[in-house]
Parts: structure tokens; sequence; C-alpha cells
């Protein structure tokens, strides 16, 4: 009898998220199926036209993200040194 009452009771549970995901997958399928997400910066920036990307290179977007890139890490390495907190 015990058994019956916990299975009603993970049913009756487990009933809201069967139905989001009846409603949220087809969902999700369909926004990836129109629009794919890009797995690394390569392949977004492979899809960019040629005059785009000779303008980016042309005043120095790599550089600078790479700058940004390089800074953070820099950063976080700087928070863990006892005292130096530099703006935080």
């Amino acid at each position: 009898m015990f058994d019956w009452v916990t299975d009603l009771y993970n049913w009756i549970v487990s009933l809201p998220s069967r139905g989001l995901d009846l409603i949220l997958r087809p969902a999700a399928d369909y926004i990836d199926s129109i629009a794919p997400i890009s797995n690394t910066p390569a392949d977004f920036f492979s899809g960019l036209p040629i005059d785009i990307l000779q303008l980016a290179t042309l005043i120095g977007i790599p550089e600078g993200l790479a700058i940004i890139a390089a800074a953070y890490p820099i950063r976080l390495l700087l928070q863990l040194i006892p005292f130096v907190r530099l703006g935080s």
C-alpha cells in the first residue's frame, strides 16, 4: 500500500516538469534549427562577410579581444593575492 502512495506522490510531483518538458523541448528544437549556436568564436567569425573581417582587422578588434582575454585571468590571479584588490 505504501509503494502505491509514494508512486502516486512522485507522479503528481513530476507532472509539472513533464508538462514543461513537453512544451519547451519542441520550442528549443525549433529555435536551434533556425539559428544554430556556434560552438567557437572561429565559427562565428567564419560566417561574417570578408569586408567586415577586413574592417575589424584594420581597426584592431582581434588584438583588443586578445588583450581583454588575457587581462581577465591576470585580474583573477591578482585578486587571490592578499591586500591587492585593484578597485574591487
